[in-house]
């Protein structure tokens, strides 16, 4: 009789920002300056301090994305907790961005609109984003600012990723996200666009600065034209949308259409239309 040899279970960790155990949980390092580490103690890891630190280095903070005096802190993090504590940077480098890029623009076209952040990328625990999430309480990221009025006149969705709207086969959006967009835009009644900036990396070694590139825009009534079909994130089992990439339009493009005529019209159809971003299908 062959031997048989007993093993033992694998032992499971607790993930930092769901405050317990997580199958999927590993360790983590994140290069962190002190101050961001205080924030994300207090706001997102539930006070659960790191488990390793390396010495103190010359870097970037992953979190601020400021070049100073950085450690590697590590910690016990699930696949999905660790893909949104990496996304805050993501999204602040994205945000600047595109505040950037609309001043530089407006200067040259004469707007008189500012944009504006309205939803911040803010660390939160698990709990703290379901609950959020739960009280349908969904915000855009950004609203134009009439200069004069000070009143807000269009609302926009950012979304990232590394790619260019180009190099896509087709641009794909959490249904999940639809439903946020569609949210906020019932409140407001506004014209409502979704931006997509492309967000690459440059490297202090052996930190990571994100960097926005790029940004292309639609607006959600285009985007009820140009859905495609719905399918399944293969890694996360979620639904996604996607619509035809041809759709979007250059960053470059969007004072002129603030400028326009078609944003006039755009105004009076958001007071009296609701568009389906997408269309489920039927089972059977």
């Amino acid at each position: 009789m062959p031997h048989l040899r007993r093993t033992e279970a694998a032992k499971i960790y607790d993930c930092a920002r769901h405050n317990s155990p997580r199958r999927d949980a590993r360790l983590v390092s994140l290069f962190l300056c002190d101050d961001c580490l205080k924030l994300f103690l207090k706001t997102a890891f539930n006070g659960r301090k790191p488990e390793y630190e390396n010495c103190e280095i010359e870097g970037y903070c992953v979190y601020c994305l400021k070049h100073k005096n950085v450690k590697q802190r590590f910690f016990y993090l699930c696949t999905i907790c660790e893909r949104v504590v990496r996304s805050y940077g993501i999204e602040k480098a994205a945000s600047s961005f595109v505040l950037r890029r609309w001043k530089r623009l407006n200067e040259l076209c004469s707007t008189d609109v500012s944009i504006v952040v309205n939803e911040p990328s803010t660390p939160m625990t698990y709990d703290a984003r379901k609950t959020e999430k739960e009280s349908h309480v969904s915000k855009a990221d950004f609203l134009g600012i009439d200069d004069d009025t000070e009143e807000p006149i269009f609302a926009i969705e950012m979304k990232t990723g590394r790619n260019a709207i180009g190099r896509m086969s087709a641009f794909q959006l959490d249904v999940s996200d639809c439903d946020d967009i569609l949210s906020f835009y019932k409140e407001l009644r506004l014209p409502t666009y979704l931006f997509h900036v492309e967000v690459t990396s440059e490297y202090f070694p052996p930190t990571e600065l994100p960097i926005g590139r790029n940004a292309w825009w639609l607006n959600i009534f285009e985007m009820e034209r140009c859905f495609k079909t719905i399918r399944m994130r293969q890694r996360e089992q979620r639904p996604a949308a996607y619509f035809d990439k041809k759709c979007f339009h250059k960053f470059e493009e969007f004072p002129n259409h603030v400028l326009s005529g078609d944003f006039k019209t755009l105004t009076a159809l958001s007071k009296k239309k609701i568009p389906k971003l997408y269309v489920l299908e039927k089972k059977g």
